[in-house]
């Protein structure tokens, strides 16, 4: 990886960590800041995903921020559009099949 690759790579998962931070409900986001001021942990954690090693985890403020492919970060004949990415409701039921079967309730 050249120091081009490496400046790109780093501007593109700016971007996409700006967005992620952009996209939570209000109240999830003062939550985190809450979080990372009683704790101390400031800042975002990146860790390779166990189950997909394709991918890149990132935790803020005790909690999952978001899962990226490799491709997303590498690539930058990729556009950063968030168009297939739907938005998670502010209460997020304790059984996730609620998300997508009614009938889970």
């Amino acid at each position: 990886m050249t120091v081009s690759d490496y400046n790109e790579a780093a501007t593109r998962v700016r971007a996409i960590l700006t967005d992620a931070i952009e996209r939570l409900p209000h109240v999830d986001r003062q939550e985190r800041i809450a979080y990372c001021r009683e704790s101390g942990q400031h800042g975002i954690t990146s860790m390779p995903d166990p189950h997909y090693p394709d991918q890149v985890l990132f935790d803020w403020g005790g909690r999952r921020l978001c899962s990226v492919k490799m491709e997303l970060i590498r690539d930058a004949s990729i556009p950063l559009g968030v168009s297939d990415m739907l938005p998670l409701p502010e209460d997020i039921p304790p059984d996730a099949r609620q998300l997508t079967d009614p009938r889970a309730a």
